[in-house]
């Protein structure tokens, strides 16, 4: 029978999992998530797809930027979060974040993983910028400069934390191959 830590571990996981389109009052939600975590809520908790709690972090959707960034900078602050946990899929938060284009995440993880982390690779060899220009990618030419929208400053951000743009996934693709197959070039 799992622990009360666990138990409230899973109880935060189900939380975040309802409130991925937007909790309906950010204040309450954050209440909520603070009392789970400051009870003892097992911090490291992963559901049966290995999505780990940093990981539904990012995902939960504010209709507000600043609202999802305090939210990520108190759940993030712990020190002892399993920051690169990978789900199922080799995943990890800040390839979810880059994917979604979550600006704010992606500059909060950065700096609490190691230098190395930003090259990880999920089941599929895909890295986190290769899932930035995969998935939106509005970098005409493959150039990367200020004012070009969210994914660019991304790309941008990873690429200046240490991204390798000529890493191959599984299929020998790179970073600027996945933009020219979603038609960004």
């Amino acid at each position: 029978m799992p622990d009360k830590a666990d138990q409230l571990g899973q109880k935060l996981i189900k939380l975040l999992e309802e409130n991925l389109d937007g909790p309906s009052s950010p204040r309450e939600f954050l209440a909520e998530v603070k009392g789970l975590l400051d009870d003892g809520a097992a911090i490291n908790t992963q559901d049966s797809a290995g999505r780990s709690l940093p990981w539904y972090a990012v995902c939960v959707w504010f209709s507000r930027e600043e609202e999802h960034e305090k939210f990520l900078q108190y759940f993030l602050r712990n020190k002892e979060m399993a920051i690169s946990a990978r789900d199922n899929s080799g995943m990890t938060a800040l390839m979810e974040a880059a994917s979604l284009g979550r600006s704010a995440a992606v500059e909060l993880l950065l700096p609490l993983l190691g230098r190395g982390a930003v090259n990880d690779k999920d089941n599929d060899g895909i890295t986190a910028l290769m899932y930035t220009m995969y998935m939106k990618h509005p970098v005409p030419q493959g150039r990367i400069s200020k004012g070009q929208g969210i994914y660019s400053n991304i790309a941008q951000g990873l690429l200046t934390a240490g991204a390798e743009p000529n890493a191959k996934d599984k299929q020998g693709r790179t970073a600027l191959i996945h933009a020219a197959l979603c038609g960004a070039t």
